[in-house]
């Protein structure tokens, strides 16, 4: 395997047409025996799910600090600054998938060991997998969750054999052609834009990147796909074919691409997707332009929304005592990142409201002008409805990742995930109803014996039975805030400004 692997290698400095710059992962040598092994792992985890039924997940590694969220939320309530990073991670993936559905590039560093073994903040990708594979609903999306996690396989084998530093492991992760609309919808896609995602894993200079570029697969709402035709057309240049491959069969079909072919990382290959999407940018009817610096403006993005992903984290830690299950801090994640986004959303017109649905979408429309127009009873009555009526996702995982729109107690409703198993934030025994010590607010949520607190009407922070924060100055009930009180919110050339109670929550 280890001679393969080498006479694979390109070396830069003497390269000659007998080295392939770009490699069809399957017709590796040692292909068949890693999806043999990934199979294995599949059926494996497949019994474990009907002995849990998704009550709880199954560890599969002693070696796997924080195999779900909810183990890394409870380790992070105890001071544990790698669950905590954890913690992070989940949730500012989570608001960008959940908002930006095209012209974004995330990109992660990972780590790996002697073992061979991929991990992020101490979450091993086998992991990743396993919890996948034992929430996901039978159907499309099973067959999309085993092409991954056989990928998962690949690139552990590829990443030990050495090829990642000198090529990209590259997925192309189309949007599903084997379910309707509707159903892509329910499964956690967006459906206006048909985005799909190109996805690459690379070991360049020593530092293992993983880099997720999300493109829309039409150029227009409503206009004739093209993701298809796009992928198919930049395979064909680097000489493989996927002409007549479903989506779930390009996923299965990943590639090795050497990096002189994409020396800046997957925008390279969102270049060439867009020539072949007819001359769009990140798939979209939009003015083309330069994908190097656009690059430095998916990290303004994403440190723009850092405030948000704190507080969303904060809650988490707060409410570690009540998260019973892995399923629990999924969906708990999934309520707060949407509540925090429809927000924030208000503020920011970058954002399309119809990522949170066509009812919402039209409150916060009218949460805007109001606002714009000072009127701030008007703005409240319309960003209330669009808080209740709001339906979002973040990455699709066929877990219910499309959550409701989030009830009193923090549950959501109607909202059961694919195999039955409700949150057990439904019940309202475990969070109840409670008056902040600090400013008095008698709406505050949560478990009142939990040594975690945060109070979402002052800041106010409990952490480990400790007083960490008293908020606004501890500030009591008899002096509530006034409507007056905002929080100026600059896009670009214009300054917002948004009632501070009804956005800093």
């Amino acid at each position: 395997m280890a001679a393969a692997a080498e006479a694979l290698r390109l070396d830069e400095a003497r390269y000659t047409d007998d080295y392939p710059l770009v490699i069809p992962v399957a017709e590796l040598p040692e292909d068949e025996p890693v999806r043999r092994r990934a199979e294995r792992f599949i059926h494996a985890v497949g019994a474990a799910a009907l002995r849990n039924q998704v009550t709880g997940l199954e560890r599969f590694s002693a070696e796997s600090d924080f195999p779900t969220l909810r183990d890394a939320i409870q380790a992070a309530a105890h001071g544990n600054e790698q669950a905590v990073r954890f913690v992070t991670a989940d949730a500012r993936a989570d608001v960008i998938e959940r908002t930006v559905k095209a012209g974004h590039v995330m990109q992660f560093e990972l780590e790996a060991d002697e073992n061979g073994s991929i991990r992020q903040h101490g979450q091993l990708l086998t992991d990743i997998y396993a919890n996948a594979l034992q929430l996901v609903s039978p159907g499309p999306m099973r067959r999309r969750t085993y092409a991954e996690t056989i990928n998962g396989f690949r690139m552990m084998d590829v990443r030990g054999q050495n090829l990642l530093e000198d090529y990209a492991f590259v997925v192309f992760s189309g949007y599903p052609d084997d379910m309707t609309d509707k159903e892509a919808v329910a499964a956690g896609f967006f459906a206006d834009t048909k985005s799909c995602s190109i996805q690459t894993l690379r070991e360049w200079d020593g530092v293992l990147v993983q880099e997720t570029a999300f493109v829309a697969g039409v150029k227009e709402r409503d206009a004739k796909r093209h993701d298809k035709v796009a992928l198919a057309g930049m395979a064909d240049e680097f000489g493989v074919s996927l002409e007549g491959k479903d989506a779930t069969a390009m996923i299965a079909a990943p590639l090795l691409i050497h990096r002189s072919l994409m020396p800046n990382g997957v925008v390279d290959l969102v270049r060439r997707y867009d020539r072949h999407a007819g001359g769009t940018f990140f798939g979209a009817a939009k003015q083309p332009e330069d994908y190097i610096a656009y690059l430095a403006q998916c990290r303004e993005r994403e440190a723009q929304l850092e405030p948000r992903v704190q507080g969303i984290v904060a809650d988490l830690i707060a409410e570690a005592s009540s998260i019973r299950t892995p399923l629990d801090a999924i969906r708990r994640l999934h309520e707060l990142s949407q509540s925090a986004m429809v927000d924030y959303a208000i503020g920011d017109t970058t954002i399309d409201p119809r990522v949170f649905g066509a009812e919402a979408a039209a409150y916060i429309e009218q949460a805007r002008h109001w606002l714009e127009q000072g009127n701030y009873s008007r703005f409240m009555q319309f960003r209330d409805s669009a808080q209740s009526t709001a339906q979002s996702s973040s990455c699709p995982a066929g877990i219910s990742s499309n959550i409701g729109p989030v009830s009193e107690v923090g549950g959501t409703e109607g909202g059961e995930d694919a195999a039955g198993a409700e949150s057990s934030f439904a019940s309202a025994g475990e969070r109840k109803k409670m008056t902040c010590p600090f400013c008095g607010n008698k709406n505050q949520y949560g478990d009142p014996c939990s040594p975690n607190q945060h109070c979402r009407n002052c800041q106010a922070r409990v952490v480990n039975g400790r007083v960490v924060s008293r908020g606004n100055g501890g500030r009591k009930a008899d002096a509530p805030a006034k409507p007056a009180e905002i929080l100026v919110f600059r896009h670009k050339e214009r300054s917002r400004k948004v009632a501070r109670t009804a956005l800093a929550a």
